[in-house]
């Protein structure tokens, strides 16, 4: 079993990601990427293991590539695009308004022909896996 690592560029993607990090046996998670300015809320939630990101979105790939081979969670279509410049697995979990029907959801199924894995949050008893080919 791999590790599952996160990315978290945003303060607010790490409030999306953070109860998935912290719900997971520790013996599979990687590492959390940061950005300078998205640790500090990740240390708030206690999440240890964090690496520090920063710069252009190769760079941050590259960085990542090196530190990590294996499903790169994310929280944002942007930070989605950094792992797979990375060329590494990326599940996602859309952050916002999102769910069956919502305007956010629709946008992700439009991109989904490239998506690994994307996990819907609940919406009036909805939601779940969705359907990634």
């Amino acid at each position: 079993m791999r590790r599952i690592g996160f990315l978290a560029t945003e303060s607010y993607y790490v409030d999306h990601l953070a109860s998935i990090w912290l719900a997971l046996p520790k013996k599979w998670r990687g590492p959390f990427f940061v950005s300078p300015k998205s640790a500090y809320t990740a240390k708030r939630y206690g999440i240890n293991n964090l690496i520090k990101v920063s710069g252009p979105r190769l760079h941050i790939a590259n960085e990542m590539k090196s530190k990590h081979n294996g499903p790169v969670m994310t929280a944002s279509w942007g930070n989605w695009r950094i792992v797979e410049k990375a060329g590494l697995p990326a599940p996602t979990i859309p952050h916002g308004q999102s769910g069956p029907g919502s305007n956010a959801n629709e946008s992700w199924k439009r991109k989904a022909h490239k998506l690994d894995l994307m996990l819907v949050p609940a919406v009036d008893g909805q939601g779940g896996l969705e359907g990634i080919n």
